[in-house]
């Protein structure tokens, strides 16, 4: 901004109020040494060396006059940048002044001219209930009054300049807030966009054992129906002689009775009709538990599909493992050993859905590395971390015999996108979102590897309800 050369001058004498006129704002014909000298007893001064300033002045001839063209200033928006009042005038006094002006515009810098003899600094202080006051004493030269006008007016105009940077840069915080948030916003979303991707990839992968384990409870479940309708059939035919036997039990002689009965029994035993009705509870327990098979298959994909949506609980980490082996045991290779060597656990509160992604994002893993013949090993233990003064933790290991990560990828495992597998077979978000949320839990995840000696992962989770 320019600066502000705009002065106010309060003061009842009109000859004090032509001085400053002629010291502040000369004319060119300005007689300025010869007025304060006769004014102020200045005994005079030499030619200036630089061109006299000028500004822009207002005089007023009294208190009430000063505080209305400051309040004018202010509606009109060109503002004073001091004021020089005069402190023993009629009506309101300069310190009473000051006080009003500043009601109007905090800004000014106001200068009491006074004499010895006035008033006390204190006394003024009190009224103008501010003690940010300069003082000029009478009598005083052209050049006390001139630097005064200088120095506070750019006094005034470094404050302005402040308080616009000060303002841009609020702004520009403002924006770069605003920025931050909207950036931590597209990280969220692209983070849980990832998730979601790499959720998707795990179905994908899982699809066709999904589909392997509902068919085989379909799959009895069918057969089970088909042979209770041949059965069905089979019954109803009985039924239906044991109806005729009925009606001719009336109608028949003895004889044509006991020929019926053979008849039924022989019906009987080709038929099997003992066994059916002994099959027939058999059979629809078998159904039952397959249909409570598929139930559970459902409810834990949709569980895994629906992992963000869920709350914190209780949960036995054996129970979630066991869960998700479930899910995975179509991809386990026919002659891939799964050794499980569970502990006894206390219950860890988590969001099992998202523990269960961990362990099926490890045992995808592990059932890929491994070769023919491999062996995948599950060990869960429960114990004290001394480092940590004492804590309990639960602890999930799974190794396998598979070929093993080189030492120079090992550090590398859990950074976004890197992946050891072929090209087209990794998205390398696994471990990557695995270790998240093992810290979220509170919890912390490591990998050990060596190249043709398989690999360890472990998982160690707060136990009870420390998350």
């Amino acid at each position: 901004m320019t600066e502000n050369p705009r002065i106010l001058v309060v003061d009842d004498d009109p000859g004090v109020r032509d001085a400053f006129n002629e010291i502040l704002a000369p004319s060119q014909t300005s007689n300025i040494a010869e007025k304060g000298a006769a004014l102020f007893g200045d005994p005079g001064s030499e030619p200036e060396a630089c061109p006299p300033e000028a500004y822009g002045l207002i005089l007023a001839e009294n208190g009430e006059a000063g505080v209305k063209a400051v309040e004018q200033s202010i509606e009109d928006n060109l503002p004073f940048a001091v004021a020089f009042i005069d402190m023993n005038m009629p009506g309101i006094d300069g310190a009473e002044t000051s006080r009003r002006i500043w009601m109007f515009d905090p800004q000014v810098k106001i200068v009491i001219v006074t004499a010895f003899s006035e008033y006390k600094p204190c006394d003024i202080i009190n009224i103008a209930q501010r003690d940010d006051l300069f003082y000029l004493r009478k009598p005083f030269n052209t050049d006390e009054i001139k630097q005064f006008a200088r120095a506070l007016s750019n006094q005034w105009h470094v404050e302005r300049d402040r308080e616009i940077l000060a303002a841009r840069l609020e702004k520009v915080n403002a924006e770069l807030e605003d920025m931050n948030k909207n950036l931590q916003k597209k990280v969220r979303e692209q983070t849980a966009m990832l998730v979601q991707s790499e959720k998707m990839s795990s179905l994908g992968v899982l699809a066709a054992g999904v589909a392997h384990e509902i068919n085989n409870p379909i799959a009895f479940i069918h057969g089970n129906l088909s042979t209770i309708r041949k059965y069905n059939a089979r019954l109803k035919d009985l039924l239906e002689k044991y109806q005729k036997m009925e009606a001719c039990i009336s109608e028949l002689p003895d004889g044509n009775l006991h020929a019926l009965l053979d008849e039924i029994r022989v019906f009987k035993e080709e038929k099997k009709i003992e066994f059916i009705l002994g099959d027939l509870g058999s059979l629809a327990e078998e159904s039952l538990e397959g249909t409570r098979r598929v139930r559970d298959i459902v409810k834990e994909l949709r569980g895994f599909s629906h992992a963000d949506e869920a709350e914190p609980e209780s949960a036995d980490l054996n129970e979630v493992l066991e869960k998700t082996l479930n899910i995975i045991g179509a991809k386990l290779k026919d002659d891939t050993e799964i050794i499980k060597e569970y502990g006894n656990l206390p219950v860890v509160t988590c969001y099992p859905q998202k523990i269960s992604q961990v362990f099926m994002n490890v045992l995808m893993n592990a059932v890929q590395a491994v070769e023919k013949k491999g062996t995948i090993k599950i060990v869960t233990r429960y114990q004290k971390d001394e480092e940590k003064g004492n804590n309990s933790l639960v602890e999930v290991m799974v190794s396998d015999n598979g070929g093993g990560i080189p030492q120079d990828s090992v550090q590398k495992v859990f950074d976004p996108f890197f992946t050891t597998k072929p090209v087209g077979q990794g998205t390398g978000l696994g471990l990557s979102i695995s270790y998240d949320i093992v810290k979220s839990h509170s919890g912390e995840m490591t990998v050990e590897s060596e190249k043709n000696s398989g690999t360890t992962v472990t998982i160690r989770l707060p136990a009870g309800t420390n998350f």
